[in-house]
């Protein structure tokens, strides 16, 4: 995964490098950004803060100090609204889905454990487009998203001396509720009037907002705990949170620019 995380992101970097050598190009050219697009794109995904497992075992999870996930993949569909023919900004609403995997907990215990969670976003925000009218278009946005996230994990329990061994324990985590942000930085390429390629790095917090921790601790199925609750299990409180590296497919309607440059 971190291979294939270097690679895009240095595809990105590339393309950022053409957009820097054509802005320096003649002026004499014609608008290309298009009054509406759709974006397909897929991403692999890189927990963050508290949401990663890196090093965690069983234990910090029960504890609540960390979801206990690692990396991942997801999709997303974007619908771009320029703000004017001519307009550097455009407003955007997206439907997204990110699958988050636990890593390989510490063996050093030979834990055990494991965590996948789920999440479906719906997202309004805005972008800003440094480089409207060229061919490559460089930006940068932010934006508001809510949705749900569900999951389950596998506790490992370590009972030395025990007639029986070790212990496992499954929770099943329901969808929850939660709001939070994005931010992206991304650049696209126009085919032609009607296609561009895109690739993109965008950092989201799911969870910012309404943060809980409900139930007790005979529990084994409840919603996502990332509030702290002393004394509770798995409470604490967690972001979560991850930066995707996105590579897709744009299809615009009504641009009719003659001179690409």
């Amino acid at each position: 995964m971190e291979f294939k995380n270097k690679i895009i992101t240095a595809a990105f970097i590339l393309i950022l490098a053409a957009q820097l050598i054509f802005s320096q190009e003649s002026e004499n050219y014609n608008y290309v950004i298009s009054p509406y697009s759709i974006q397909l794109n897929l991403c692999l995904n890189n927990s963050l803060m508290e949401l990663s497992g890196s090093g965690s075992i069983s234990e910090n999870i029960y504890n609540g100090k960390t979801f206990g996930a690692g990396k991942g993949f997801g999709a997303a569909v974007i619908s771009k609204i320029s703000f004017g023919r001519k307009s550097s900004f455009r407003f955007n609403q997206s439907v997204s889905y990110n699958r988050i995997l636990s890593y390989d907990f510490d063996k050093t215990q030979y834990d055990i454990g494991e965590a996948y969670y789920n999440a479906f976003t719906l997202a309004l925000g805005t972008e800003y487009n440094f480089s409207p009218a060229r061919r490559y278009i460089f930006f940068i946005g932010a934006e508001l998203n809510a949705g749900l996230i569900n999951g389950h994990s596998k506790i490992w329990f370590e009972r030395r001396g025990h007639p029986l061994g070790d212990s496992v324990a499954k929770y099943e985590f329901n969808s929850s509720i939660r709001m939070g942000y994005g931010l992206i930085f991304g650049a696209e390429y126009l085919i032609n009037n009607q296609f561009s390629i895109n690739t993109g790095i965008k950092f989201q917090n799911l969870n910012a907002f309404i943060k809980q921790s409900e139930g007790t601790n005979e529990n084994a199925e409840f919603q996502i705990r990332d509030e702290d609750s002393p004394g509770l299990i798995f409470a604490g409180n967690k972001n979560f949170a991850l930066m995707s590296y996105c590579l897709g497919l744009s299809l615009n309607f009504g641009s009719n620019s003659r001179n690409l440059k």
